[in-house]
């Protein structure tokens, strides 16, 4: 029932190395970490610095207030910096309305206008009593939930104390959330004494501020925790004892039928182990098809050069094969043929059992350039397909998948239900499983269902008598 702060290091190559070097197995991969962080509500700053701060807001009980945030400043340049990080943590910049826009005209400066940001730098040598006077009509705002005072710097002479003297009088009285983000200066100078009795933080940096306004905005999140899943045994002992175990990449035809007996839809594919079985299944199949060439070793074809897609005929099979062939020799144990199927969005949908959480299910845009992308994201499993939803929603893949420029709506009910599958497989069979990936999985448009198109899954090897 309490919330965490955390602050991990060891998110570099170079810093998880210096942290094993102390620590063994504690700085597991960062993008792991992160997901978890986001599964069970636990706040994760940049800084060490920033910990007691986000901790200190973590301490109010509150409901969700929304996330309308009024950047309130004496500087234009810092201003787009925190519009900036207060984007990145899902807040928003609205306009003020204009009820307040004709009463901030109603002071009669001219250097005065409200908008957001509320940039009054230039009132605040001829006229700062009237910079004090705006933030408290434009914190009064029906439409904003949060203030940002940006300051230009600490507080160490008549004008700049008088400044923040007002912005505070502002901020204490409006009763919303609230922070101050100085561009020079410490949060602990003896200026910033005023704003620590009147529990308004003094923030580090932008992407503090912005941390600190999403903690006092929101409450914990509502979304149930995962349940528990051990770390398997040996997985935990492999990892103390720092020898990672040899992966074995299981055979695709047999990776297929695995995951389809767990519940997935694997696009049918017709396995030929030599090249006359190929050609009698190539003069009975229907074009176009798609050639993949299964080699001892080879988790990834595509850059092996053991896919060939969109063959017409029979005869570009069998030159497609002997390609194959040239490349690899004995290595190859057979191919497989199977449908193109047209439409629909490449997504990759797969499991990693981490060392210290477990299977942690993934999903991303898909196809070959899955790596050069990076769209992908984590959580724990098992996975409801309602936190699949969520999942799915983290990511860019997500803006193909509901429908961009005119294209149709993908099945996401499809997607999300093989998410929760794949998840469910993936605790049943940790103790052996090392990796799942799927790629690509084309979810095709709303009702026609979604299907695996490629499987790989790499075990653990079998446990030393």
């Amino acid at each position: 029932g309490k919330r965490i702060a955390v602050f991990k290091a060891g998110t570099s190559e170079v810093g998880r190395a210096a942290v094993q070097s102390h620590t063994g197995a504690l700085a597991g991969s960062d993008e792991l970490f992160g997901a978890v962080c986001r599964d069970e509500g636990i706040v994760r700053v940049a800084e060490p610095e920033d910990l007691l701060p986000v901790a200190r807001a973590l301490c109010e009980a509150r409901a969700a207030r929304g996330r309308r945030v009024l950047v309130y400043t004496l500087s234009g340049g810092g201003a787009s910096v925190l519009a900036d990080a207060l984007a990145l943590q899902g807040l928003e910049v609205p306009p003020p309305g204009a009820a307040t826009v004709q009463a901030c005209d109603a002071l009669g400066d001219p250097f005065i206008r409200a908008a957001n940001p509320f940039d009054v730098g230039s009132s605040v040598f001829s006229n700062p009593d009237a910079a004090g006077a705006a933030l408290e009509l434009a914190a009064a705002d029906p439409g904003i939930d949060a203030i940002a005072w940006i300051g230009v710097g600490a507080p160490r002479d008549e004008r700049s104390n008088h400044l923040l003297g007002q912005a505070l009088d502002a901020l204490a009285g409006c009763g919303k959330p609230a922070v101050v983000l100085p561009l020079s200066g410490t949060p602990v100078e003896p200026g910033f004494a005023r704003a620590h009795q009147l529990d308004i933080p003094v923030a580090r940096s932008a992407q503090g501020a912005a941390l600190l306004l999403r903690h006092a905005l929101h409450a914990a999140p509502a979304i149930p925790a995962p349940a528990a899943t051990a770390t398997p045994a040996h997985a935990a002992h492999d990892a103390q004892a720092g020898h990672p175990p040899a992966p074995q990449v299981m055979h695709e035809a047999r990776a297929r039928e695995e995951l389809a007996r767990a519940g997935l839809h694997m696009l049918t594919a017709q396995f030929a182990p030599d090249p006359a079985a190929l050609r009698a299944l190539a003069a009975a199949a229907r074009y176009p098809v798609a050639l993949k060439g299964l080699a001892r070793g080879v988790a990834h074809k595509t850059e092996a050069g053991l896919v060939a897609l969109r063959l017409a005929d029979a005869a570009a099979v069998e030159a497609a094969a002997a390609a194959m062939a040239s490349r690899h020799g004995a290595a190859l144990e057979g191919y497989t043929l199977e449908p193109m199927l047209d439409g629909g969005v490449e997504t990759v949908i797969g499991v990693r059992v981490d060392a210290q959480f477990g299977p942690m299910l993934m999903f991303g845009l898909g196809g070959t350039a899955v790596e050069l992308f990076r769209d992908v994201a984590f959580t724990q499993c098992p996975c409801s397909a309602e936190r699949a939803q969520a999942l799915v929603e983290g990511t860019r893949a997500w803006q193909l998948l509901r429908g961009f420029r005119g294209s149709p709506r993908a099945d996401l009910a499809a997607l999300t239900r093989a998410l929760a599958t794949l998840s469910d497989h993936a605790v049943a069979q940790a103790g052996n499983l090392l990796e799942i990936e799927i790629n690509p999985f084309i979810v095709l448009p709303e009702g026609r269902g979604a299907f695996g198109v490629d499987a790989l899954i790499i075990q653990r090897p079998p446990e030393a008598p």
